[in-house]
């Protein structure tokens, strides 16, 4: 084989390799391939595996379309104006048929476009519903609240599968407040409590007491008997002594 068929064998294969490639993808697992052709977004996406597409006028951009996790730290007022800060994260999914019109319309940078702008305003919104108290003895139906916001905002282009309140933060001055409210109930508590105990211990002593007395009665009672019967005994005796003097005397004369 001459040097330049050998030259045009290689160039044909190499050729042939730069088609190839050109015109094949591989979409990974837990991705979907968003199609652009001439840099624009086609309804169509691609699932994971492998795919033939057009080259050099086609390309494919892989998009996660598993569960992901976005967190963020959201300052707000709550019910009763006190400024709270909440902590939040939460698991979500891009919907697969949405896939190329968030692509198009939004671009890669959607967390900071659409999921902190969507996570502050309905964070916010349920903050308002509740007071701060409310926000740590209700905190299941704060995220309740929060979760109803967040699909309510973001159910376009993703599914919201779990929201978790990591940490509620107060200020200063309020926490204060609460250590001072919360001192002063166990003060409250512990003084009803010793209330309840002296309570407790007269109520005992007036038990006692009245047993006393009753004791005393039945006993008081039981002398009065036992004298009335000795009395009774001692007047009969003296009547039966009176009545033999009475008769010996009859009989002597």
């Amino acid at each position: 084989m001459s040097k330049k068929v050998l030259i045009g064998v290689c160039i044909i294969l190499i050729l042939g390799l730069i088609i190839f490639f050109g015109s094949t993808t591989i979409v990974p697992t837990g991705h979907i391939g968003v199609v652009t052709l001439y840099s624009r977004v086609q309804d169509r996406y691609l699932d994971a595996g492998f795919h033939f597409i057009t080259p050099f006028v086609e390309d494919v951009h892989d998009i996660d379309i598993r569960t992901q996790k976005y967190s963020n730290t959201v300052e707000g007022s709550a019910k009763d104006l006190q400024i709270v800060n909440i902590t939040l994260s939460i698991n979500y999914q891009i919907r697969p048929d949405k896939a190329s019109q968030l692509y198009a319309e939004v671009g890669e940078n959607y967390t900071d476009i659409i999921l902190n702008p969507a996570l502050q305003s309905g964070l916010k919104a349920s903050m308002a519903k509740f007071t701060a108290e409310e926000m740590v003895t209700k905190r299941s139906e704060v995220a309740t609240s929060i979760t109803e916001e967040l699909n309510t905002r973001l159910k376009e282009y993703f599914i919201i599968s779990a929201v978790n309140i990591e940490n509620i933060g107060f200020t200063e001055e309020y926490n204060k407040a609460i250590e001072a409210k919360t001192t002063n109930q166990q003060k409250a508590e512990a003084e009803k409590a010793q209330l309840e105990i002296i309570k407790v211990q007269n109520e005992q002593k007036i038990n006692t007491a009245e047993a006393e007395a009753k004791v005393r009665k039945l006993q008081s009672e039981s002398v009065t008997e036992q004298s009335l019967e000795q009395l009774r005994l001692e007047n009969q005796k003296a009547m039966i002594e009176k009545w033999n003097r009475s008769v010996a005397y009859i009989h002597v004369r």
